[in-house]
């Protein structure tokens, strides 16, 4: 039933894991297995509906709802709505969800609950909760000085599709790929904004109509594209922390 759903939804295939003949494998979802991942989503918190008030709302890219009267589910889900794309800890989770709550720290028996729950959410919609192994070191906000995955600089000089840092092919247009191949730590917007705009300048950019009425103009259209190519270049998870 899955794999049709992978058909309906335009999802990659689910991943299979190959094990030696000697292991032996255990399914059984453990919560202190779970408590070693960490969460991360790609939903978003849905606008409460007045006939049907839930503490917490939510909808994946799928469309998929999901709907909670769990406090602690519910803080946990807005928690990593807010830092998303970043990849949290279970043990970080679950002190932020303390504070969320009013409270000093959660029992062990909710952390375990929580821990489970946020697992199985994983089995109802991959994008509602992404499971990992490892955290990596994705930036939560622009720096003044942003430093990009240097596979992904690399790439960027002879591909328009790189690997972010969740392992994602991720498309670039023109201009994310200028400035993503120079987000070495090292330069700010204002001096990508001049390095396009000296681009201009050989008529190697061309700004979409209307043509800007005068050199001001054309420098501040530029920046806005510098500041929405760094922040896509961010919440596509190709920033380093």
């Amino acid at each position: 039933v899955e794999q049709y759903m992978d058909y309906v939804r335009n999802r990659a295939f689910r991943r299979t894991l190959l094990c030696q003949a000697d292991i032996k494998m255990d399914r059984t979802l453990r919560a202190a297995r779970a408590r070693r991942l960490a969460f991360t989503t790609r939903a978003h918190p849905m606008q409460q509906e007045a006939d049907h008030p839930h503490l917490g709302s939510y909808a994946d890219g799928d469309g998929t709802q999901y709907h909670t009267d769990d406090p602690l589910v519910a803080a946990a889900l807005d928690e990593l709505c807010g830092v998303a794309p970043q990849v949290v800890p279970f043990a970080t989770l679950v002190q932020r969800v303390a504070v969320r709550v009013g409270r000093a720290a959660l029992s062990p028996e909710e952390q375990d609950d929580l821990a489970l729950t946020l697992t199985l959410s994983f089995a109802r919609s991959p994008e509602l909760v992404e499971l990992h192994g490892w955290v990596p070191p994705i930036a939560g906000s622009l720096s003044e000085r942003p430093l990009a995955s240097p596979w992904a600089r690399w790439a960027a000089f002879g591909n328009d599709r790189v690997a972010n840092l969740r392992h994602e092919s991720v498309h670039l247009d023109s201009v994310a790929a200028f400035v993503l191949r120079r987000l070495d730590g090292q330069h700010t917007a204002r001096d990508l904004t001049d390095a396009l705009e000296q681009l201009a300048d050989q008529d190697k950019l061309h700004l979409p109509d209307p043509a800007p009425r005068s050199t001001q103009e054309r420098r501040a259209r530029i920046a806005a594209l510098v500041q929405e190519a760094l922040e896509w270049l961010q919440a596509s998870s190709l920033l380093l922390a």
